[in-house]
């Protein structure tokens, strides 16, 4: 007698192979029941495929209530760091401006601890780093912003507490690093080698464009005085005549 039972691979190969079978025979597909994975008992084919169709809406709408919370989140980091720049334009005392770009940026990540290192600048006690040539080297090779645990020895020491992570934007005037800003966390997973820098890269431009202001000396574009001015005498100016 020829056996004719089937094991389970052909019984999975011949549906896939004949998917109108299901059709011909809907009876078939009504009661074939399979077991419940979130308890005892059984469900219909139907009923696990409405179950799956469940999770898979309640995990899309997980999905896009996360992004709405980043979204909102970062639209409130853009308006901090907005009102940041704005009040850096109309901050009138170029003395306080790294006290400016220091609380701003403290308020937009209160999660943070917020420094600004600087050197080659006259007046700034409290963020010159003129005797720790060795951090400035280090600040002088980054061709990028650095996110990461690694943390340089002297700049650990600003931190008012040890971090876990760190993340380093120089500051440059006409492409000479004259300092940085910092960025410390407390969580070894929050800045990480490999992270996006472009939001980094943003505020440590707008951070120089402040700083430069500090240090006229240092930028291309001002026009020295003509030393001869005094000596230009008026016939040197044409004469215009009415028409």
């Amino acid at each position: 007698m020829t056996d004719l039972a089937l094991n389970p691979q052909q019984v999975a190969d011949f549906l896939k192979n004949n998917p109108e079978f299901l059709n011909e025979h809907a009876e078939v597909f009504a009661e074939l029941h399979v077991p419940n994975p979130d308890g005892p008992g059984t469900l219909s084919l139907l009923e696990r495929q409405v179950n799956l169709l469940r999770e898979r809406l309640s995990h899309a709408h997980s999905n896009l209530n996360e992004l709405g919370y980043i979204a909102h989140e970062n639209q409130g980091i853009s308006d901090t760091i907005t009102d940041w720049c704005a009040g850096l334009l109309a901050q009138k005392e170029e003395e306080l401006i790294p006290a400016a770009i220091v609380t701003g940026l403290q308020d937009a990540f209160p999660d943070l601890e917020v420094e600004l290192l600087l050197w080659g600048l006259e007046n700034l006690e409290d963020y010159q780093l003129e005797d720790n040539q060795e951090v400035q080297d280090y600040i002088q090779t980054l061709v990028a912003p650095y996110t990461g645990k690694q943390i340089h020895p002297g700049i650990a020491a600003w931190l008012s507490e040890p971090a876990g992570s760190i993340a380093i934007a120089p500051i440059y005037v006409n492409d000479a690093a004259i300092g940085a800003l910092i960025f410390a966390s407390q969580d070894s997973e929050h800045f990480f080698e490999g992270m996006g820098v472009t939001f980094l890269e943003t505020l440590s431009y707008l951070a120089s464009a402040a700083i430069s202001r500090l240090a006229p000396s240092m930028m291309d574009d001002s026009i020295p005085e003509d030393e001869n001015d005094d000596n230009i005498a008026e016939d040197d100016y044409p004469e215009l005549e009415p028409a």
